[in-house]
């Protein structure tokens, strides 16, 4: 039986691949079907049964805390609780709530500092972990813009961070408003990593505070487009327009309604992307409300 040992922070696809180097197969395909594993390409933070069984079988008995470091799952706990995301892969719900809307592409993403970093401490470079966070753009280790790497249409084509042709890939400008959210992205994973329960505290306390007063659907319509006011009004247009398609796309017909996306329930819908609600605790985050679940979970760690 394989043994697979995962560096600091290493992506769960990143383990597979370097695996296959180290033994030599000729080829990704090649490594899956010796193990038995059947994964399509998966993309870097989708909710996927790929991500999931492959975190299984590298696992040593520990898939919980191989998947929840080394995957972006824990992110999606603002969306369910893990037993509903289970469901969710098991059946293959749909778990794509408006990707279409999201701007930003959902490639594998690198930072060029931590490749020569990886490859001086541990021979060869890897993707990381939090690089994949939905909307990031900026390392939290080095502070600099990320590159995102040329779309590898199958798991054939995914190849390490050394690798990828930099006439090819694209890096992602420096903004200090992308920088903020990015940590703030990235604080919320590590929150939610080692709480499963913050996800929904968080939720409840949006909840909270966007409270409608009636629920005809005109005046929450009304409700919604007004706190979208406020959205649109306090939050960079740098991070709105990096993030989704209505804020740059021109002569849009239908307004965004990131507050209905979030948080009213749609009988079509069973897990809904956690960008939404990013953008939203993002939005709210200096509310006393939430500074609690926050700060709480700062001082706990």
């Amino acid at each position: 039986m394989l043994k697979f040992k995962r560096f600091p922070n290493e992506h769960v696809v990143s383990t597979l691949i370097r695996k296959r180097i180290q033994l030599a197969f000729p080829s990704n395909s090649s490594l899956l079907n010796y193990i038995s594993l059947s994964c399509s390409y998966p993309k870097p933070f989708d909710l996927c049964s790929q991500v999931f069984e492959t975190a299984q079988r590298i696992a040593d008995g520990n898939d919980r805390d191989v998947l929840f470091d080394g995957s972006t799952w824990a992110i999606w706990r603002l969306s369910e609780p893990d037993e509903i995301l289970l469901e969710a892969i098991e059946e293959k719900r749909n778990a794509n709530l408006r990707q279409g809307e999201l701007a930003f592409k959902r490639d594998w993403q690198f930072c060029l500092d931590c490749v020569q970093e990886d490859k001086l401490n541990v021979g060869v470079s890897y993707w990381h972990t939090d690089h994949q966070l939905p909307g990031i753009t900026h390392c939290m280790k080095h502070g600099c813009p990320l590159h995102t790497a040329p779309e590898m249409k199958s798991f054939e084509k995914l190849v390490l961070p050394q690798y990828v042709d930099l006439a090819k890939s694209q890096q992602h400008p420096f903004s200090s408003e992308l920088y903020d959210w990015s940590c703030f992205v990235a604080k919320i994973f590590d929150s939610l990593k080692r709480d499963e329960t913050i996800g929904g505290q968080l939720v409840d306390r949006l909840k909270r505070i966007l409270a409608f007063e009636s629920n005809k659907e005109a005046q929450v319509t009304q409700s919604c487009m007004k706190y979208m006011d406020q959205l649109e009004t306090e939050v960079s247009e740098d991070v709105l327009g990096y993030l989704f398609k209505y804020y740059t796309r021109e002569n849009a017909k239908r307004r965004l309604n990131l507050i209905r996306s979030a948080l009213l329930t749609e009988n079509t819908v069973t897990v809904r992307n956690p960008v939404y609600f990013l953008i939203l605790i993002y939005w709210l985050r200096n509310k006393t409300e939430l500074l609690e679940v926050i700060d709480d979970v700062k001082i706990a760690a």
